[in-house]
């Protein structure tokens, strides 16, 4: 992990929460508690939380506008008012605020899957790559499996079928921890296809799932298993992005 990424990631640090849902902001953490000027950066974030979060425990409401509220309510209300001092209303602020953070929590981890983290690892090499590393190879992606098996004896091979005619400009074999995986770079949309099995990433995701989008920096990525193979798209953008193209696909058979 470079030191840019470190740093966006040290960014979405929240100190003294639970346990991040992306497992790369505590390893970014750790990495920048080892530099110092990334350390340094830490510290100060951690500071300004820390002076946010006493700020709204202090917000004291208005009294005039305690008493406008007040000599508003009908005399049956009056027990109630109590519910309208600065205390409740700064504790209650600060509850919608937690919830606000366990809510988007909640949302990320219902969207993420196992093995997400070292898909989007391999999403960040297109941020390392110049063009070069990739031979130059003209055909269709779906007859490409051949020559991957003939050049590299990179086995099962597999594309969905609305990607098949897709015209190639160039592809690779490289290893990412490890595992072997194909880099393929098509003509139309700029999209770049990475193909691997589930197994090497630690991704537990069945056929029938369909796609999962993803984005990471300046890339956006879509994986689905397909016939028991990792697919995944990549392109510049957001996951909004991704999520556009995906939709202009053919429904699937």
């Amino acid at each position: 992990m470079n030191t840019a990424k470190v740093s966006q990631l040290v960014a979405c640090f929240y100190p003294g929460g639970s346990e991040p849902a992306d497992g790369r902001i505590g390893k970014a953490v750790k990495a920048a508690q080892n530099d110092p000027a990334l350390n340094q950066q830490l510290e100060a974030q951690i500071a300004f939380d820390q002076q946010v979060i006493g700020e709204i425990g202090a917000i004291q409401v208005p009294e005039a506008l305690l008493e406008r509220i007040d000599s508003s309510e009908e005399p049956k209300a009056k027990g109630l008012r109590i519910f309208r001092q600065p205390a409740f209303l700064s504790v209650g602020f600060a509850i919608l605020v937690v919830l606000g953070v366990l809510l988007y929590t909640g949302y990320n981890r219902m969207n993420r899957f196992e093995g997400q983290d070292k898909v989007l690892d391999l999403l960040d090499t297109n941020e390392e790559m110049s063009g070069v590393e990739l031979e130059p190879k003209v055909t269709q992606l779906g007859n490409l499996g051949d020559w991957l098996f003939s050049k590299y004896a990179f086995e099962n091979y597999r594309v969905p079928s609305e990607f098949a005619s897709y015209k190639t400009v160039g592809c690779r074999v490289f290893k990412q921890n490890g595992a072997r995986v194909a880099q393929v770079a098509v003509e139309q949309d700029n999209l770049i296809f990475f193909i691997f099995q589930p197994t090497d990433f630690g991704v537990k995701l069945r056929n029938k799932d369909g796609w999962r989008s993803f984005e990471q920096g300046d890339w956006a990525g879509a994986l689905r298993v397909y016939d028991g193979t990792c697919v995944m798209l990549a392109l510049r953008g957001d996951k909004d992005d991704v999520n556009a193209f995906l939709a202009k696909l053919p429904a699937k058979k």
